[in-house]
């Protein structure tokens, strides 16, 4: 029973982490917000990128976090693989 467990709970990390990368790989446009959690000691904090494409053609980015009143913060580069 351990191992079904073991096995069921591996699958559902596997299909949560790759398919936002599925879903990028076949759209191939970081535009838009992207919402997620940062875990650290125990606590969990959203954070939220909202990506838009500039006049000069490179990615722009703020970055806010909604759990500490936080928005805007400028994000200094992107990079897309």
């Amino acid at each position: 029973m351990k191992n079904i467990i073991s096995k069921v709970l591996f699958l559902f990390f596997v299909i949560t982490i790759l398919t936002p990368v599925n879903i990028y790989s076949q759209n191939k446009n970081p535009e838009g917000s992207w919402i997620g959690a940062l875990r650290v000691s125990g606590l969990s904090l959203r954070i939220v990128f909202h990506i838009n494409k500039a006049e000069d053609g490179n990615y722009k980015a703020t970055m806010d976090s909604p759990d500490q009143g936080a928005k805007d913060i400028p994000v200094g580069k992107i990079t897309l693989y």
